[in-house]
């Protein structure tokens, strides 16, 4: 009556950790992501056909709106580039085995801090006054992602909670 069968406790959700772990062993990520973004069309999909629209005519939309002209592409740049590059500091995060979810407020921070280097100094030379924003934006980052380390390292609380806790 108790007992359950060892096939019962195979469940799906360890089977998809399984494959996924067996994946990134063999270095086949590559097989993955393909599998993923098709898993994530064909679930959009069925969304997309739930709510009483077409799936080809959503997917041709949104095609337009972010490839087709100048405009798209310039904008589509625009909003990608700090995404890429914060997903290249959450690597390198991944990678040292540390989870940081602050890379959103780090740049919302160091672009507060650009404008106020940029508006306050009155830097009228594009030659001085990008890089030195950059530069300003990059160290105010750091040093709110300085804060979340501190209490790492000093107090061993845990990365999550302090940076979800920056936020009130």
């Amino acid at each position: 009556m108790g007992q359950k069968s060892s096939t019962s406790s195979f469940s799906l959700e360890s089977r998809i950790s399984n494959f996924i772990s067996w994946v990134i062993k063999r270095n086949r990520i590559i097989f993955l992501i393909p599998g993923v973004v098709l898993c994530a069309l064909f679930l959009g999909a069925i969304l997309i056909f739930i709510a009483g629209g077409s799936p080809l005519s959503g997917y041709l939309d949104l095609l337009h709106g972010a490839f087709l002209g100048k405009r798209q592409i310039r904008q589509l740049l625009n909003e990608s580039a700090p995404l890429a590059i914060m997903s290249l500091g959450y690597s390198v995060a991944f990678r040292a085995r540390f989870l940081g979810i602050g890379g959103q407020g780090q740049q919302d921070f160091g672009g507060i801090i650009a404008t106020i280097v940029l508006l306050n100094f009155g830097i009228s030379n594009p030659w001085v006054g990008l890089p030195s924003a950059i530069i300003f934006a990059g160290v105010a980052g750091c040093l709110i992602g300085l804060v979340v380390a501190f209490f790492k390292v000093r107090f061993s609380m845990n990365e999550v909670v302090v940076s979800l806790m920056m936020n009130y």
